[in-house]
């Protein structure tokens, strides 16, 4: 009876914790609050097709945007920006952007407070959550916003072409004076559900933090989460200002990831509570902000993390001592265990490196599960991170693995050694642990030296309670378990959407460190119940079974599938090309049969290939080049808009070159052995190349790629399918 009670006290205690960071429903009577039946009518309006940067779709959504801001009666202002980004070597972007900077502007003349979100979408859909909703909140805060007084002014920044390299940001941060930003508050998407997190964080934020518990609502956020973004090659439009040392928050949404980059992501998909609880919490901060001083905003770096709807802030240099005082209860923990001779140094040493190996081989198991489930269901590869529709069920097989493995190891070498001496090991890993994440993420490490410290007073309290009634070391045991608990399980949600499939292996070790922790307050429940390996293996099994029924593509949950037309003027060949190496079901059609062959499209050399009739398909012409020798010129002259032009090249024979008047002469020429430049936003009628020539008799040789959203046939996409990059690339070339 005391095990079934202790284990509904810690199901319950993580649902609560994880209820009370779930978004809320938005009111019925908005009362001065965001307004959900304008804010979705936004998301309606801009997010009815793809509008990737430079399309018409694009500059239809920027309309939109501009329109309702004049309707509010706030002045826009177009910022034209040219940028050139290095993303690795030889691959370069060029872009011309336009983004939109709409300003209330305010009655002192203080630092402003930008909002930042963008109105670009991807190639793969029309970006409803990515980064729409945003958008849709910013208008909805202007409107809100616009007749009252505040001491500073409020920017919407609403950037272009972030989704092809933060280049609408870019463009801003290098030619821009950004003195007069005194903070930047990003909004972004990766999913379309789950509540709106501030994820990442300027550095020296403690003020910030402070501020944020004051005056949003329900406020979401780590130290955590800012360690461990700075870890990770993800970027958004704030990773440009942050560059600039502009202080700043970042936040999204997370869960949904299936529908992150993909078709799916439609007005029909998101979740209204998800863009309430970003738009409220816009509104509320943007409404504090606006009213403080925001010339010094950095003070120092805060540990803060959220706790049963709260959110706990203090100093992240009260982790040393807290480290210190660990140290030491295990010392004093350790003493107490040989005065009571309960000490056996070969027993201790035989749990601790079990400990250890059964971590480490849990790992070992996540890691393994990811492959097997790639080689089974390729098709999860094509969704962004491997983020199938079916995904959240495999956190479910990692913590029935994790309750296999612990309850095992834990019940074999309970027979052989004592509880004392499972309890130090377990206590010594958990300390070891919590001095590497004080050195490797110091405002994060609250995540396991709060456990550990609650567990190593826990093991404390036993040993002062050794006479007294069984009944206290129950209460002392279920009350240190308490922070542990409500820390550690609900984080593990997010390790997992964070990671995703692909990471197995680091939301088992964390669900690992999760089992040492909770063996210490209660070590009967873990170790003298056999029925828990047999409830793992059931928790394992069933949640494989389960995510198998729902691994098949349907009309509901759709497969996005690749399939795009080539067509290689220069060589007479038109191609059907994917840019997956294993068909599926959207595009079985054009290469279940077909001979895979090797060709050379960029950032990626192996691709899926079928031969069609040329003089059948290509509409003729698609593009007029022309090539002026003495003028060192190409011009460009496009029958339909194109949304991206790529130049491949070899550089040994260029001074300079330039396109539509923007200088691209830096440093690459003289590293590069070959370049590709992919043109963005300059491309949608005509175009101008220029370049001088190191040896005016040595010919430059240039393969054009020119990328349109059309095809020149209809496709047969099945209904558990959608298309994903559905458009046309002619190649050519040319010499000048």
């Amino acid at each position: 009876m005391k095990n079934i009670f202790i284990l509904c006290f810690i199901i319950g205690l993580t649902f609560l914790e994880l209820s009370l960071e779930s978004p809320t429903k938005a009111p019925n009577s908005p009362d001065g609050s965001i307004d959900m039946v304008r804010v979705q009518s936004h998301i309606d309006s801009m997010a009815q097709e793809v509008h990737f940067m430079g399309t018409a779709a694009n500059r239809r959504v920027k309309a939109y945007i501009e329109r309702e801001f004049s309707k509010l009666g706030i002045p826009t202002e177009d910022y034209i920006g040219y940028c050139q980004h290095h993303s690795w070597p030889g691959f370069y972007k060029v872009a011309r952007t336009e983004n939109i900077i709409a300003t209330i502007k305010g009655q002192e003349k203080g630092k402003a407070l930008y909002l930042c979100a963008h109105y670009d979408s991807v190639l793969e859909g029309p970006g409803a959550a990515d980064d729409i909703h945003a958008v849709a909140c910013m208008l909805e805060v202007a409107r809100l916003l616009k007749d009252q007084s505040f001491k500073n002014d409020i920017v919407f920044l609403i950037t272009d072409g972030e989704e092809m390299g933060l280049l609408g940001a870019r463009a801003y941060t290098e030619t821009q004076d950004l003195n007069d930003i005194g903070l930047i508050l990003n909004y972004e998407a990766r999913g379309n559900a789950g509540p709106s997190i501030s994820f990442e964080w300027s550095d020296k934020n403690s003020w910030l933090v402070h501020q944020v518990r004051e005056a949003g609502s329900r406020p979401i956020a780590s130290s955590l989460s800012y360690e461990i973004y700075k870890l990770l090659p993800n970027s958004t439009d704030y990773t440009a200002f942050k560059a600039k040392d502009i202080p700043g928050i970042n936040h999204a949404f997370i869960e949904g990831f299936s529908y992150y980059h993909n078709p799916e992501d439609t007005p029909e998909n998101i979740n209204l509570a998800s863009v309430y609880h970003t738009g409220d919490n816009m509104h509320r901060l943007a409404k504090h902000f606006a009213d403080q001083d925001l010339t010094q905003v950095k003070n120092k770096d805060a540990a803060f993390f959220n706790i049963l709807g709260g959110l706990v802030i203090y100093p992240a240099s009260w982790h040393k001592l807290l480290f210190l005082v660990i140290c030491c209860l295990y010392i004093i923990n350790f003493i107490f265990a040989i005065r009571q001779n309960k000490f056996k140094l070969l027993s201790f040493l035989t749990c601790s490196t079990f400990l250890i190996i059964t971590l480490l081989i849990t790992g070992g198991l996540g890691w393994a599960l990811s492959k097997i489930l790639y080689s089974i269901y390729p098709q999860y590869e094509v969704f962004y991170s491997g983020q199938y529709y079916n995904h959240m069920w495999y956190l479910w097989s990692i913590i029935g693995i994790g309750l296999m493995c612990y309850n095992s190891i834990f019940n074999y070498l309970s027979k052989s050694t004592s509880d004392d001496n499972l309890r130090l090991g377990a206590l010594l890993i958990l300390t070891i642990l919590s001095g590497l994440a004080l050195l490797k993420i110091p405002t994060g490490s609250y995540i396991l030296m709060i456990p550990t410290l609650t567990v190593a007073l826990c093991v404390l309290a036993q040993y002062l309670l050794a006479d007294r009634l069984q009944v206290s070391s129950t209460i002392i045991n279920c009350l240190s378990g308490i922070l542990p608990i409500i820390l550690l399980l609900p984080l593990l949600k997010s390790f997992y959407l964070a990671f995703s499939i692909a990471g197995l292996f680091l939301p088992a070790i964390f669900f690992s460190v999760i089992c040492i922790v909770l063996l210490i307050p209660f070590t009967d429940l873990i170790t003298n119940n056999k029925w828990l390996k047999f409830f793992g293996l059931s928790v394992f099994i069933g949640s494989l079974v389960i995510a198998h029924i729902k691994s098949k593509p349907t009309e509901a949950h759709p497969i996005p599938s690749s399939a795009y037309f080539l067509s290689d003027i220069a060589n007479k060949t038109n191609y059907w090309v994917s840019n997956e190496d294993i068909p599926n079901v959207g595009n079985n059609y054009y290469f279940e049969s077909a001979q895979k062959e090797v060709m050379y499209v960029p950032n990626r050399t192996t691709v899926l290939s079928v031969q069609t009739d040329l003089a059948s398909v290509v509409p003729a012409p698609v593009i007029d080049l022309t090539s002026d020798s003495t003028q060192y010129q190409v011009y460009f002259k496009l029958a339909e808009e194109c949304y991206q032009t790529r130049l491949y090249l070899s550089p040994e024979n260029l001074k300079s070159l330039s396109i539509n008047d923007y200088d691209l002469t830096e440093k690459f020429y003289k590293n590069d052995k070959w370049i590709s430049i992919d043109v963005y936003g300059m491309t949608q009628d005509s175009l101008v190349l220029a370049v001088q020539k190191i040896d005016p008799e040595s010919p430059v040789r240039i393969t054009v790629g020119t990328r349109y959203l059309k095809i020149p046939e209809t496709q047969i996409v099945p209904s558990a399918a959608n298309r994903v990059d559905g458009y046309t690339n002619i190649i050519q070339k040319v010499k000048i």
